[in-house]
């Protein structure tokens, strides 16, 4: 069974974060060789102030009825997400999870799902506000 433990880049090289992280890392011989996954780890607050914007939008509209609706919407628009025609010309979308979308990805795809809100979902809805702001200013009222 895979373990997963988090490492942190140091000045020494990669370095264990806590102390469950060291004594995993401590179940193995010295030389023995590992097969690592690097990426970095988004910020908690990038996936939260995504679910915040989606949250102030949802409120605003009313074509899509959950802020899971609109997520999977976006991540189709976007092109975070497979697509599958089957034989009979129906076409299914599977969005990737958030927990797949990285880094600076993760900051593209709010920038590029706040676009699309303004625009289209929420025509007029402040862009600012919808990033930044517990209230939303729709055509010049905040709502």
């Amino acid at each position: 069974m895979a373990k997963k433990i988090l490492m942190k880049v140091t000045r020494q090289g990669l370095t264990p974060v806590g102390p469950a992280d060291a004594e995993v890392l401590s179940s193995y011989r010295e030389g023995a060789e590992l097969e690592v996954r690097i990426f970095q780890l988004k910020k908690k607050t990038q996936e939260g102030k995504f679910w915040a914007m989606l949250g102030r939008a949802l409120e605003a509209q009313d074509t899509y009825p959950t802020t899971t609706a609109m997520k999977n919407m976006l991540l189709a628009r976007l092109g975070y997400a497979e697509t599958v025609v089957l034989g009979d010309e129906k076409i299914m979308i599977f969005p990737m999870s958030l927990t797949e979308i990285e880094g600076d990805d993760f900051s593209r795809l709010i920038d590029s799902a706040a676009d699309i809100i303004c625009e289209e979902v929420c025509p007029g809805m402040d862009r600012d506000l919808l990033l930044e702001d517990d209230r939303i200013k729709v055509k010049g009222r905040a709502a």
